[in-house]
């Protein structure tokens, strides 16, 4: 009958929604299931990352202190070191402090001076001795003795007998820039004085002429320069200075 028919399409439309249901559940939990899965083995990958870095952690600082301490070793050697290198270390030569007018002891030469210049910016001073004047480092000086016999003995030894027989009377400053050249002169200057040489040659070039001039300043305030010119035409003319010294 047409109630039966009725009856069984619903039976069958609720067999078939059941059937649906039980699928979609099945559906569902395998879901649910591989998403707790998925959950577990993310967990799982991030516990054995945090474990491996907590030991390498562990070991960084292990490594950290045994470095620490290899390097407080290393610093107490080293400090040893320059303790006992300090203590072998002599004294450093005491700096003599002159003015002008103090007699004062040219230790290098022996002899007795009197000191007529004060220091100039290379720590040395102009001393007289007898007739002669001297630029010397204020490292070479020392008081000078105080009793006339100290004074004799000390003066005995002749300033002329250490006098450089092997200094020629030119010097050669080409390629050199005046902050290196003033020193060399200042140096060859005394030493010409002391190989009882006159007169001598300065050799500095034309080039711009900024070497030329800034060495004939110097010379101006030189006590020991007399004159000064530019060399002749067969000299090197103004590549070249003749000093005349006194």
């Amino acid at each position: 009958s047409l109630e039966k028919n009725r009856l069984e399409g619903l039976i069958k439309l609720y067999k078939d929604r059941y059937d649906a249901l039980l699928k979609q559940e099945k559906q569902l939990k395998e879901k649910a299931l591989a998403e707790a899965q998925e959950i577990l083995h993310t967990a799982n990958a991030a516990v054995e990352k945090a474990i491996k870095e907590i030991r390498e952690s562990q070991a960084a600082h292990e490594a950290i202190r045994r470095a620490k301490e290899m390097l407080a070793e290393e610093n107490a050697r080293v400090k040893n070191s320059l303790d006992k290198l300090t203590k072998e270390q002599p004294e450093p030569d005491q700096t003599t402090e002159v003015k002008i007018g103090d007699e004062v002891l040219w230790k290098k030469q022996k002899a007795v001076g009197v000191v007529v210049s004060e220091g100039d910016e290379n720590g040395r001073v102009l001393i007289q001795v007898n007739q002669l004047k001297f630029r010397v480092p204020l490292a070479e000086l020392a008081p000078a003795p105080k009793s006339p016999a100290e004074k004799k003995t000390a003066g005995a030894v002749s300033v002329q007998a250490e006098a450089k027989s092997d200094v020629l009377p030119e010097i050669n400053l080409l390629g050199n820039k005046l902050d290196e050249a003033i020193p060399k002169v200042d140096k060859f200057l005394d030493d010409a004085l002391l190989a009882g040489w006159s007169q001598v040659r300065i050799i500095h070039g034309k080039g711009t002429g900024a070497l030329r001039k800034g060495i004939a300043e110097f010379l101006e305030n030189h006590p020991r320069v007399k004159s000064k010119k530019m060399g002749a035409w067969n000299e090197g003319d103004l590549g070249v200075t003749v000093v005349e010294l006194d």
